[in-house]
């Protein structure tokens, strides 16, 4: 396994930056034109079906619909993942944004972020979960629809031990949620 500790290059909404304090964590530092430094580890997702690696990952409860779905995105393969952590209130919205303007540099390689699935998600539990504990993680970039509302996937810990639920897209998350990141290598057209 892995692990990367980089300097991740990312603007985010300035109407909400100037309004937090200044944190201490280095994991949480909100500030424009400052880098985060944020811990990249390279991920295995494995080549077979999403419900395999979901239930390989061991969550003691998963959301009927997540088990139900017949469309979840599948791309195998190993990615480069982290963990950020806002540290405020935040909406999905200018999370997402947030993620997909986050660059950094692998072994002379330029990466861009972006939201990770819900395979990804599941295949990072996998890998990790010990480190996880308790923590409250989300999964932006694959959206669950029960015809009426859209979806997101987040890990977190309940009466059933380590879960994997639906929470909804529209709406603020509050400052404890954390956000796994995938990183990208940049293709030379782009």
């Amino acid at each position: 396994m892995l692990i990367y500790r980089y300097v991740i290059d990312y603007v985010v909404d300035t109407s909400q930056v100037h309004k937090q304090p200044k944190s201490t964590n280095i994991m949480n530092e909100v500030i424009i034109g400052q880098p985060l430094k944020m811990d990249i580890k390279s991920v295995n997702v494995p080549d077979r079906q999403v419900q395999d690696t979901i239930v390989a990952a061991g969550y003691g409860y998963v959301n009927q619909n997540i088990k139900d779905s017949e469309v979840l995105v599948h791309k195998p393969g190993t990615l480069h993942m982290g963990i950020w952590h806002p540290n405020r209130i935040i909406s999905s919205e200018s999370t997402d944004e947030a993620m997909k303007s986050m660059t950094t540099v692998i072994d002379g390689e330029t990466y861009k972020g972006r939201p990770a699935t819900i395979e990804e998600l599941a295949s990072y539990e996998a890998m990790f979960h010990e480190e996880l504990k308790n923590t409250v993680l989300v999964a932006l970039g694959e959206k669950v629809s029960d015809g009426s509302r859209e979806y997101v996937a987040c890990r977190d810990v309940g009466g059933s031990g380590r879960e994997l639920n639906l929470l909804s897209w529209t709406g603020d998350w509050p400052a404890d949620c954390h956000f796994l990141v995938v990183f990208e290598k940049i293709s030379k057209s782009e």
